[in-house]
């Protein structure tokens, strides 16, 4: 793992800061962040996504304020529309619409309760009292234990979408299936937050409801749905437009079909597959799905949602986003688990929404200390994982810094493997000069923490894994670590214990094993599986005055191999003289990314 020291002045200064963190006074429960810099921020978003998307925007809020905002690419490309993507342009945000519909429910129940108590205990209401009525008594059964808890917690057990009949109304088909898992197990569901197209109405328009249930009473299942769906749907969005919005915007309102409600050249087209341009035109909002939102909308939502109450309580907020056990949270569907914040906030999960929906994905995150962030992007090689994942290290990036943690090399290149996954690749002393950050992935079950080296050659990137006293190894490309091979088994010299193995490099012919004996450095090699099997260790030269300890990574190719020291030189040669070509030249080990 690289892992650069500074030098004794820095140390120093280290030691002061530590001393005075330690005996100044903290206030209970404060977080106590390092500064953040904006355009570090701004240089990952844009240096991630620019290329790989044909448009995107984010934006990073902190309370009520926008701390930065960008935007890259187009909406709509110049032979379609030459529409620039601007942090005001509308683009689809897939399911983060089930994040704006539950939050519109549960403000919904703190301004028309549904039976006496706060809104969490009002969220143990079994929901079957408030669909339409010719299914209450048809589906009773089925659903009598079903709540809107269940829904916003993803706990319903409903048939998911995909395991439910094709045809006109799989929500139906759900619903007359029933549940008798409700509360047990946390499902990712549309249904769950689709069902919201008929709760809300009943709850805010209980005459109109009525209304729409006595007139279409008794038809036939299929003209009952085809009667009472337009109506409910048109009375959703009647909520959302003359109560809901009205609390968070001033100006326009999202929509759901922005080509007639706003203009055909005002929105994010979607670039997918051979869909070039392509955009929905439906004549209702999902409630699960089909919202457009522009950036500046969602980071305004995110300001209301969580520095007032107009939408929601601080209890319910907790609930949301920091219960006591996180598979509780409501609404949210995913996080991000890591510890880089853990000793100012003592939090290790980060919950966000995303959605993606035909080519458009977007992303809404809870970051430390009262931030959030939110992206869009509007094409399919994007997904909203992509975008929460790198809301959340540009903010690492932009406070703690994101250093390389492994360095590999083929002839082609060097390349700079960072937390989270994500690599840059360049030239020994500058790793970013090829191409700028993209995201890989280990795959085979395996977290970032885990892995031990990564080496590469011209075939494969090589990720090794030490399981207690074994080594194992996988392969695949830079971005996809398992493509080709699953983990498997490697051996190391028998002449050497596991702890001595410092480092492994590879090239076109063989794989080397680096071991540190107290002040000696040895190098084996051989295949994947045998990191001896073709030679056993000898002893290797360094560069004058350096020793194994002060290095942070090797890497090698064909030609040569390289040592990376914790000064930030480095030098060349053989295996068995890594100063044989050349030493003490610098490299950007301070930080990676400029």
């Amino acid at each position: 793992m690289l892992r650069v020291l500074p030098d004794s002045r820095f140390w120093l200064s280290c030691i002061c800061l530590i001393a005075l963190t330690v005996l100044a006074p903290r206030p209970v429960g404060a977080e106590a962040l390092p500064t953040l810099k904006a355009d570090r921020f701004n240089f990952f978003m844009t240096n991630r996504f620019t290329g790989q998307s044909k448009g995107f925007a984010y934006a990073l809020v902190h309370k009520n304020q926008t701390v930065t905002d960008g935007a890259v690419g187009w909406a709509q490309e110049p032979r379609d529309g030459n529409v620039r993507m601007t942090t005001s342009v509308p683009s689809n945000i897939g399911s983060v619409s089930k994040l704006i519909t539950g939050v519109a429910l549960l403000h919904l129940l703190r301004e028309s309760p549904i039976e006496d108590g706060t809104v969490n205990q009002q969220l143990d209401v079994e929901i079957v009292d408030y669909l339409p009525r010719d299914w209450r008594s048809k589906y009773r059964a089925g659903l009598k234990e079903l709540t809107f808890r269940h829904l916003l917690q993803h706990k319903s057990g409903l048939k998911h979408e995909k395991d439910t009949q094709s045809g006109w109304s799989k929500l139906e088909y759900a619903l007359s299936q029933g549940t008798s898992t409700a509360g047990k197990e946390r499902v990712y569901n549309n249904n769950n937050i689709s069902l919201m197209r008929f709760l809300i109405p009943q709850i805010a328009y209980p005459n109109e409801t009525a209304f729409i249930d006595n007139l279409h009473k008794g038809k036939s299942r299929k003209a009952y749905w085809d009667a009472v769906l337009p109506q409910y749907n048109a009375l959703y969005k009647k909520y959302m437009n003359q109560y809901f919005f009205p609390k968070i915007f001033s100006g326009t309102y999202p929509v759901c079909n922005p080509y007639d409600e706003l203009g055909p050249k005002t929105f994010a087209k979607a670039y997918s597959g051979d869909k070039k341009g392509y955009f929905p035109r439906p004549d209702f909002c999902a409630p699960q799905g089909g919202f457009y939102f522009s950036v500046r909308q969602l980071a305004q939502f995110a300001k209301i949602y969580n520095q007032t109450n107009k939408l929601v309580s601080s209890g319910i907020r907790k609930r949301m986003m920091k219960p006591n056990n996180i598979d509780d949270r409501l609404v949210f569907n995913k996080r991000i688990s890591t510890d880089h914040f853990i000793d100012e906030t003592g939090l290790t999960h980060w919950v966000y929404h995303g959605g993606s929906f035909k080519g458009y994905a977007a992303a809404f995150i809870k970051l430390p200390d009262g931030h959030f962030g939110v992206a869009v992007a509007n094409t399919d090689t994007v997904s909203s994982t992509d975008l929460a994942s790198a809301l959340y290290y540009a903010f690492v990036y932009a406070t703690k810094g994101l250093p390389a943690e492994h360095l590999a090399a083929n002839d082609k290149n060097h390349f700079a493997y960072r937390d989270g996954v994500y690599i840059t690749s360049g030239s020994s002393n500058n790793h970013d000069t090829e191409r700028g950050l993209y995201r890989g992935s280990l795959g085979g079950g395996r977290s970032w923490d885990e892995v031990f080296d990564i080496s590469a050659n011209k075939r494969f990137h090589f990720a090794w894994f030490k399981d207690q006293h074994r080594l194992r190894v996988m392969r695949g490309h830079s971005d996809d670590l398992d493509r080709d091979k699953q983990p498997y088994i490697s051996r190391i010299d028998p002449n050497f214990v596991m702890s001595q193995l410092k480092f492994i490099s590879s090239n076109d012919d063989m794989h080397f094993g680096w071991y540190d004996t107290g002040g000696n450095l040895w190098v084996s090699a051989g295949p994947s599986n045998d990191l001896a099997g073709k030679r056993r260790a000898e002893s290797v030269k360094l560069a004058p005055g350096k020793k194994p300890h002060e290095i942070v990574a090797i890497a090698s190719n064909n030609r040569q191999h390289f040592a990376f020291y914790d000064d930030c030189t480095l030098s060349s040669g053989t295996s068995d003289n890594l100063a044989s070509s050349y030493s003490g030249r610098t490299y950007d080990c301070f930080d990676l990314l400029k």
